[in-house]
């Protein structure tokens, strides 16, 4: 009766008292770190920053003394930049480089830029030396556009082709150009593999799987004619990308399950697969399916095995989810049933909900966490 209510106030206050305080204290914190706006950038920032770094902007860096942005590279390089993020970067560091089409990046420069070489690619080609004398730099672009589309490494490719004027590859070439190799040309796959033998192609196959490119048709027809699947030893795991490609014609006696990313990325359709099949497509390689071809796919069955096999992958399932509503007329996937009530006057388990305690431990936990921000930005330089 009266002696419960009395508790329950009391703690409630206790707890309203605890909140005030924490939250009095977080403020009074958050008052005394500087604003951004007012920190000087320097090179020993980006370092103290190390990865929280890749945050700074394009904009931000152009406020950065030039020798700051020269004695950091290094570190700019080594951020695990999105492509947006890189391709907005590299301009304000190029102009910080104060670098022309005549000063070209030494094989030392290219080591530092590493990250920041897919952008320098696309967008100032003119500052690489794309050439069998700088092979140790090519093979370190190649190691870093992984995330190029073909279109995109095209230039680069053709660029290292035309020095070698006509000169066919060396395995040695192949291994380091690697992802590069996916920008080469129709006609210059047909002309750079035309004259090697299969047996030095098997050779070669190693440095070949690890490329990784996503084929078109007419490179497709070419690696069937130079690779028939009985001359390579290989299972499906270890055939990587060229799996569904070596195997196109005989689908069906394609286990999927051990199909990589790389490899369904170059079915090129899902009208060939059986929906047993696709079914059995682990979730990281089913995350990896064209949403056109979802969108071209027709199969009700197929469409349901595809959604199975790729899980909560949000890309594919707002695809699916849209095709499977519209073809069978009602929403997909249907409804989950309500969850059953709990009774009103259930007690609470050991280490249930306690909304007291949690907000309690949230306040903390943020409290914490600023008091670390602001230990470690005090060597920040203020203006």
């Amino acid at each position: 009766g009266t002696g419960v209510t009395g508790e329950v106030e009391e703690t409630t206050a206790s707890i309203a008292e605890i909140l005030e305080a924490e939250e009095v204290l977080v403020h009074s914190i958050v008052e005394e770190i500087p604003k951004f706006a007012d920190i000087e950038l320097t090179c020993d920032v980006v370092k103290t920053c190390g990865q929280a770094a890749v945050v700074l902007t394009g904009a931000d860096i152009a406020k950065m003394p030039s020798q700051d942005v020269k004695d950091c590279l290094e570190d700019f390089g080594m951020l695990n930049y999105t492509p947006e993020q890189v391709d907005d970067v590299w301009p304000a560091i190029k102009e910080k480089l104060e670098r022309t089409a005549a000063d070209k990046f030494s094989e030392g420069d290219v080591v530092l830029l590493r990250n920041l070489l897919p952008a320098v690619a696309k967008q100032d080609l003119d500052l690489l030396d794309l050439s069998a004398t700088f092979i140790d730099g090519v093979s370190v672009i190649g190691s870093v556009t992984r995330d190029l589309s073909n279109e995109e490494l095209k230039p680069i490719a053709m660029k290292y082709v035309d020095a070698k004027e006509g000169e066919d590859f060396t395995d040695a070439e192949v291994q380091s150009l690697g992802h590069l190799l996916c920008g080469l040309a129709d006609h210059e796959w047909n002309r750079s593999f035309k004259f090697i033998s299969k047996a030095r192609l098997l050779k070669m196959l190693p440095q070949l799987l690890s490329i990784n490119c996503v084929s078109n048709e007419e490179m497709k027809l070419n690696w069937k004619s130079k690779l028939p699947k009985d001359t390579v030893d290989l299972d499906i795991v270890n055939l990587s990308w060229l799996a569904s490609i070596l195997y196109a014609e005989d689908l069906d006696d394609v286990d999927y399950r051990e199909l990589t990313g790389a490899a369904v990325r170059n079915l090129g359709s899902l009208e060939a697969s059986s929906k047993e099949s696709l079914s059995n497509l682990n979730p990281q390689a089913a995350s990896l399916i064209s949403l056109q071809w979802i969108e071209d796919l027709e199969d009700v069955d197929k469409m349901k095995a595809v959604a199975k096999s790729s899980g909560e992958d949000p890309r594919i399932r707002t695809a699916l989810t849209a095709k499977l509503t519209d073809a069978l007329g009602s929403a997909y996937p249907p409804p989950l049933p309500p969850p059953a009530r709990e009774p009103r006057n259930a007690e609470p388990q050991d280490g249930g909900d306690n909304p007291g305690a949690r907000a309690s431990a949230l306040f903390s936990l943020i409290t914490f966490a600023l008091v670390v921000c602001i230990s470690s930005s005090s060597d920040l330089v203020l203006l």
